[in-house]
């Protein structure tokens, strides 16, 4: 644990509308939230522009986080982009699209060590990712 670093609340809520069968249009409803108590934060975007190449990698810093509880990467471009966790190619967020990991307790097993966004095409101009990473 971090000392002298006052404790955070964190809360990831993941709401969900949809049609239920044979019910009316966007009728059924839930809502799930995770909140996790830390010491640490590191929060900001990656910029990719059109100078970097296909297959570079951006590691998403953690700063004094060594037991990560949250984590939010939201890709606001209109690229898909690669989420590396613990440096293996996870799966792709699309464009618009985002990650979330919630937990109330860091992790005892398959902890998330490392995050990195991987350049799958090269933006016209330039695209940003935007992180959110929470723990102790």
């Amino acid at each position: 644990m971090i000392q002298g670093m006052p404790t955070l609340n964190s809360t990831v809520t993941l709401g969900i509308q949809y049609s239920p069968p044979g019910a009316p249009v966007n009728s059924g409803a839930v809502s799930y939230s995770v909140t996790a108590t830390s010491r640490a934060q590191s929060v900001g975007q990656i910029d990719v522009t059109s100078t970097d190449d296909v297959g570079d990698i951006f590691s998403i810093p953690f700063g004094s986080i060594a037991d990560v509880k949250m984590v939010v990467v939201k890709n606001t471009s209109s690229n898909a982009y690669v989420l590396q966790v613990n440096g293996s190619d996870t799966f792709q967020i699309p464009a618009g699209g985002e990650f979330a990991y919630a937990a109330s307790t860091a992790a005892s097993a398959d902890k998330i060590d490392s995050l990195g966004i991987k350049v799958v095409s090269v933006p016209a101009t330039y695209d940003y990712i935007q992180y959110f990473v929470y723990g102790d």
